[in-house]
């Protein structure tokens, strides 16, 4: 083995690492998870990072002059507590259509449903009367209309909640 490579291997490899790197990763991911949160939760969060209650540590510690940081057992149980409700929330948001959407009327589903029907209906009636009936005039446009009208109820299917 040439001399270099023993230099190498010789050499202790130091690593510095931070000694607490997780409130910076926690305050990046409640910080990403707050911004998929309805308009109005984002802003409380917003407010309470900037007035100190949220996830932020002080930097002093109480009663003496030193500028050191400090985590306390609070500090750490209101950052999961925080993670926690905002985790909620965007579970709730993701399951929910959207926020302040209600269920669809009752009537928008029955002529959704009901177009869907008549179309379906128009053309086994259409096939089995011997392309004489519904319409006899038009002929194989029978077949567009009952076609149009499982799509107008198929479109309408888009807006239901």
């Amino acid at each position: 083995m040439s001399e270099p490579k023993k230099r190498l291997l010789g050499r202790k490899r130091t690593v510095t690492e931070d000694p607490d790197p997780r409130p910076e990763v926690d305050d990046e991911l409640t910080r990403l998870a707050a911004e998929a949160l309805p308009e109005h939760r984002r802003k409380e969060w917003e407010r309470s990072q900037h007035t100190g209650n949220g996830t932020k540590r002080s930097t002093a510690k109480e009663g003496s002059g030193e500028d050191a940081p400090q985590d306390s057992a609070d500090d750490s149980v209101e950052r999961d507590d925080m993670a926690e409700d905002l985790a909620d929330e965007i579970t709730r948001g993701a399951r929910s259509t959207g926020p302040g959407t209600d269920e669809t009327a009752a009537w928008y589903k029955i002529i959704m449903f009901g177009l869907i029907l008549i179309g379906l209906l128009w053309l086994i009636v259409w096939y089995l009367l011997d392309y004489s009936w519904p319409i006899p005039s038009i002929g194989y446009g029978n077949v567009a209309v009952g076609i149009g009208l499982m799509m107008v109820g198929l479109v309408m299917t888009t807006r239901w909640r």
